[in-house]
């Protein structure tokens, strides 16, 4: 690849789409092209994809999987502070196979190594560097073929629903488990189509629920230790769930009534994710949490006054987590640590070790019982 990064081999304009068409070695007959900012004059094929901002810059669901090139030429994707999220917006749209071409050049926002290792140790990708070279601006052009194992363009949209439970808001999660079930009742009615919903509780049973299926395991009602494993019993959790959309989610949470039928707009493409959420007064609890810089030491921690944004550092507090079943064969909570002592930060860490970035569903919502943990927090 050394000559490709000469002087001779600096390109721009029709001469880099030609190189960047020519080097793909296959496309099908007919194929789509997409962007997200870049003005399509130099390839009108392009089709320009909208991100919501306000949504976590999302994009729309009806697009995921559709496209076989995603194209980034005409900036430098480092500019944007949220390039992760945008570079994982991006892939979203590839089907199967699919060719990421985007220009870089290294800065305080991000690097050329750091883009690549986002890429490259997602555990359900096969990549290829298809071609990398410079242009005329100063831009590096990378052409990346991505592969999606296990792809699907309709993922299912089947869940299970963990309630982590020592069996002091009973009623809360009865309330809770009548709301997910109305949810789906109105989410079957309006698109004509079932969906596979299963409760387990991992606490003690709850009196008055028979006419609902639930599971429970009540080797997690009282430890005969008295140590709270939340860890453990998370993973137990992820272990034991059936279908591959999994909420695990603390007693003192509620669901949104129109749950299902919300979260369609962002679309089960996704890995590690949580929803807006708010305290039953109304007032805002950030779904996001972080710091100004990761370590495993006593650090202050911030609540971020727009969960919409990206933050390089955030995690997704462990009230409320959405994960992909499958990560479960790939990454766990930490089974040492034990309630208060931040299995949520610890598998957020792990996970953008494996390319997956925390990200917030703002179509839906959760709300919660008031909780102490803000006391300890910075606004940001």
């Amino acid at each position: 690849m050394d000559e490709h990064s000469s002087m001779d081999s600096q390109i721009m304009g029709l001469d880099l789409l030609s190189r960047v068409l020519a080097g793909i070695p296959t496309l099908p007959k007919e194929y789509l092209q997409c962007t997200f900012y870049d003005a399509p004059l130099l390839n009108p094929l392009l089709q320009i994809i909208d991100i919501e901002p306000h949504r976590n810059n999302r994009s729309k669901a009806e697009f995921h999987g559709k496209f076989s090139i995603f194209w980034n030429i005409e900036s430098n994707l480092f500019e944007k502070i949220e390039w992760p999220i945008l570079l994982n917006e991006a892939i979203t749209l590839l089907g199967e196979v699919g060719y990421l071409v985007t220009a870089t050049r290294d800065n305080e926002n991000g690097a050329l190594f750091g883009l690549k290792n986002l890429i490259y140790r997602h555990p359900l990708r096969k990549v290829e560097l298809i071609d990398q070279f410079n242009t005329q601006n100063g831009l590096i052009i990378s052409v990346i073929r991505i592969e999606k194992i296990g792809f699907d363009i309709n993922p299912s949209k089947n869940w299970s629903f963990v309630f982590l439970s020592n069996g002091k808001k009973a009623e809360r999660i009865k309330s809770t488990i009548s709301q997910i079930y109305g949810a789906k009742e109105s989410f079957e009615t309006l698109n004509k189509s079932e969906i596979d919903v299963e409760i387990l509780v991992l606490g003690p049973r709850l009196d008055g629920v028979t006419n609902l299926p639930v599971r429970y395991f009540d080797e997690f009602i009282a430890p005969k230790d008295g140590i709270a494993r939340i860890g453990a019993k998370k993973n137990f959790g992820l272990s034991m769930a059936r279908n591959p959309n999994v909420c695990l989610l603390h007693d003192r949470f509620s669901l949104d009534p129109n749950f299902f039928n919300n979260f369609d707009a962002w679309g089960y493409d996704f890995d590690y994710l949580t929803v807006e959420q708010y305290f039953d007064s109304g007032e805002k609890f950030s779904p996001i949490l972080g710091f100004d810089e990761f370590s495993y030491k006593k650090i202050q921690m911030f609540y971020y006054e727009n969960s919409y944004q990206y933050h390089p550092n955030g995690y997704i507090n462990g009230g409320f987590i959405i994960l992909k079943k499958y990560l479960h064969q790939f990454c766990n909570f930490n089974p040492l640590l034990l309630h208060i002592e931040a299995e949520d930060i610890e598998i957020a860490n792990v996970l953008i070790n494996f390319g997956i970035l925390p990200r917030v569903n703002m179509y839906t919502f959760a709300k919660t019982e008031y909780t102490q943990v803000l006391n300890n927090l910075l606004r940001k």
